[in-house]
């Protein structure tokens, strides 16, 4: 285990530009979508309200269903995790995944200001419990993972640029490894996103009422 941490501290390190540059994107998407509630019509509002209001009603009288919920949420990661990579082979894609990784954590932030927008104060625990800490862990996944997919599609443009043939099949490979373990790690943080969360926010729902 330490041994995998000394290794994403060296990856860190080795990429402090373009983390830097990824984690000034997810601020960005964060606090737009954040404030993005503010500029929604009053019946857009309502709809928003409506969603969470049946989300948690849904948890609170447990008739979520778990079963459609984490199929629907792992095939959701998935093709966004597979996209990432796909797109990190070809160079046009590196604008394409800076895209969807903005979207990806402007959803995040709009997802905590809807919680917000309906329960005031209440709303900020709610939304907590709600992203704590999977999408964390998920928003972390999807960065090293980019930062694998920039400097592969870099490596690419290097050697198309300078006309040499260059031996991709290490770094090709460990390319894939990046992909599997982010594809394990993304089961992991799902089944909590579906089977624990809930229970947690049952919890608190039970004592804020």
């Amino acid at each position: 285990m330490k041994l995998k941490v000394d290794k994403l501290k060296q990856v860190a390190k080795h990429h402090k530009k373009i983390l830097l540059f990824l984690f000034g994107i997810a601020l960005i998407g964060l606090i737009t979508g954040s404030i993005f509630t503010t500029i929604l019509s009053s019946s857009d509002k309502t709809l928003v309200k409506n969603y969470i209001v049946e989300f948690i009603n849904k948890i609170d009288t447990h008739k979520l269903n778990y079963i459609n919920s984490f199929k629907n949420a792992f095939v959701s990661n998935l093709i966004f995790i597979i996209s990432i990579w796909i797109l990190g082979i070809s160079i046009i894609g590196v604008p394409i995944n800076l895209f969807i990784y903005f979207a990806k954590t402007f959803m995040l932030g709009f997802s905590i200001s809807a919680f917000v927008l309906q329960y005031q104060s209440k709303g900020c625990l709610l939304a907590f419990i709600y992203i704590f800490p999977h999408h964390v862990i998920n928003i972390i996944i999807y960065t090293i993972l980019l930062i694998f997919s920039m400097n592969f599609s870099k490596k690419l443009f290097l050697s198309i640029k300078s006309k040499k043939a260059i031996s991709f099949q290490n770094v090709f490979k460990r390319y894939t490894v990046i992909l599997v373990g982010a594809i394990l790690l993304i089961s992991l943080t799902t089944i909590i996103e579906i089977f624990i969360t809930p229970l947690f926010l049952q919890k608190i729902l039970f004592i804020i009422k």
